[in-house]
């Protein structure tokens, strides 16, 4: 791939980054033009991802190549800190779903929406194992991804991924 400038003349060379599928190009002018939404830094390839259990969503930004135990650990803080009192499965579910304490063992699962499109077509669970990266399990910049907390000793390998998406109704009511 070589880039263009305005006159649509070649300028500079690219690096493909296998481990994220990007382009990276060698000048910042071209890297900033090339990848819109990105910082304009070839080191800076975090993906911008939207966790979501129940009602709540988290925004992270996550590097690809880093193993998904760190992106729980940082959930995880997220999560002690915001919602203290636990999660809501839904808007209108009185229980709570019990963050764990930072010395309490916790078995975070992930899933990806089987159609980006249709989330009533469910979840895709991604089987985190050992030390996996976001791209090796193919997560592209915006995801929607799922979670649920689960008990070390009780893990469940078909996890249900509650997720509460807003209708339309609920953003008139807003």
């Amino acid at each position: 791939m070589i880039p263009f400038n305005e006159h649509h003349q070649p300028t500079g060379t690219t690096q493909h980054h296998p481990q994220t599928n990007l382009h990276l190009n060698h000048t910042k002018k071209e890297v900033s033009r090339n990848m819109a939404g990105r910082r304009a830094q070839p080191d800076d390839v975090d993906l911008s991802l939207r966790l979501k259990y129940g009602k709540h969503t988290v925004f992270m930004f996550v590097d690809p190549l880093q193993p998904f135990s760190k992106t729980t650990d940082e959930l995880l803080d997220i999560l002690r800190e915001r919602y203290p009192d636990g999660l809501h499965a839904s808007r209108d579910s009185p229980t709570t779903v019990p963050v764990p304490a930072k010395d309490q063992q916790v078995h975070v699962a992930y899933a990806l929406l089987k159609a980006p499109s249709d989330p009533s077509q469910g979840w895709r669970n991604l089987r985190i194992a050992g030390d996996e990266k976001p791209a090796d399990k193919n997560i592209k910049n915006n995801s929607v991804i799922a979670f649920v907390l689960q008990n070390p000793e009780d893990v469940d390998e078909n996890p249900t991924f509650t997720v509460e998406f807003p209708s339309p109704d609920d953003e008139m009511a807003d």
